[in-house]
């Protein structure tokens, strides 16, 4: 219920901030700026999820995230970007109760329309994934979840093209592929009733 609270949230104040954009944008004598800005960060995230039979399994990864922001900043301070973001490296799994960890090797790309409101100090945003795909490779297959999902961030600027920033992530994973299944998505409904992923980032960018 609270995630579901917290979703609903970040749907209304998304309709209006694009609603504010798109004033700031057909204003008369109203200027900015195209921003492109690479990021590097570190991405901490855990994946939960309960399937059909009540069995709970937990994969936790911690590691080195990339991305690339490229936008808009009007000159009220609103911005609109395309953000990209890649992670690779390990996670820890553990199913059934135990508390026994397994590694497993873990990737995830993303790509994301975010919405900010920036000032000389700091910027804050609202963003909503288009593509966002998380691969776990697990004993005889790799599993990769896929679906929509919410950001919400804030930025402390450094300097006029150095920022500091950290971001909190929802994921609404609704679909899986099981490689050793076949090359298709098949509905996440369909194995597990309960999935909850969420993730925090932090990250160093640079704005040209």
């Amino acid at each position: 219920m609270k995630v579901l609270l917290i979703l609903i949230m970040f749907q209304n104040i998304l309709k209006n901030l694009v609603f504010f954009f798109a004033l700031t944008l057909t204003a008369q004598h109203s200027y900015g700026a195209f921003i492109l800005a690479p990021s590097v960060g570190y991405k901490m995230q855990t994946i939960k999820l309960t399937d059909n039979l009540d069995s709970a399994s937990e994969f936790k990864a911690s590691n080195p995230v990339f991305g690339l922001k490229l936008g808009f900043l009007s000159a009220s301070g609103v911005s609109l970007d395309i953000a990209g973001s890649y992670v690779s490296g390990k996670g820890k799994a553990t199913s059934g109760g135990s508390s026994t960890e397994v590694e497993q090797d873990f990737t995830e790309q993303s790509a994301a329309v975010q919405f900010g409101i920036s000032t000389n100090t700091f910027k804050i945003y609202l963003g909503y994934l288009l593509m966002n795909e998380a691969k776990i490779k697990k004993p005889g297959s790799d599993v990769t979840y896929k679906g929509p999902g919410y950001q919400a961030g804030l930025a402390f600027h450094l300097t006029s093209a150095l920022s500091l920033g950290v971001q909190y992530q929802i994921d609404q994973y609704n679909q899986i592929k099981f490689d050793a299944l076949g090359s298709s998505f098949d509905d996440i409904k369909n194995y597990y009733k309960k999935v909850d992923s969420q993730s925090t980032t932090i990250n160093l960018s640079y704005s040209f």
